[in-house]
């Protein structure tokens, strides 16, 4: 895999979006929710792009950054792209912004079954605070993370 590039996504990526959205995560969010979510002036979302794969873009994140806090709402890698870093560079480009733009902390829901994920945001320094009980559709709960954000990023 080359080198991948990291770029906030803007609408004209919501194809692409909705496509890393439906391969990578079991309750996709719907085009119309993408795009509201793109239209918003507090989210951000990034787009992870490796031009070597077909098609280019691989996986995304979104975040929310409302006043001394961020939210990540949504972190997806394509299943043929795992594995390879992917989702720690996208972690990185959206803590770093919300870092730079004043927000103190950054919380995040997790599934309390999606040990792989958990395990992820533990090494980037989240902590449980938290539960959700039958928070999905599927009745997993969630589990509820922060992190304390370094202003120096």
């Amino acid at each position: 895999m080359n080198w991948p590039t990291i770029r906030r996504a803007t609408a004209e990526d919501l194809k692409a979006l909705v496509a890393i959205e439906t391969a990578s995560l079991p309750n996709p969010w719907s085009p119309d929710a993408i795009a509201a979510e793109l239209r918003q002036e507090s989210a951000a979302l990034w787009l992870a792009l490796v031009q070597t794969s077909s098609p280019p873009a691989v996986g995304y994140a979104a975040f929310r950054h409302l006043p001394g806090e961020a939210e990540l709402l949504r972190l997806a890698v394509v299943p043929s792209a795992r594995r390879r870093g992917l989702a720690r560079l996208l972690l990185t480009a959206g803590l770093t912004r919300a870092a730079r733009q004043g927000a103190e902390f950054c919380h995040l829901e997790v599934g309390a079954d999606n040990l792989a994920a958990s395990e992820l945001y533990r090494r980037f320094g989240f902590r449980p605070t938290g539960r959700r009980a039958n928070y999905y559709p599927t009745g997993e709960a969630a589990l509820l993370m922060t992190k304390t954000l370094d202003r120096d990023l």
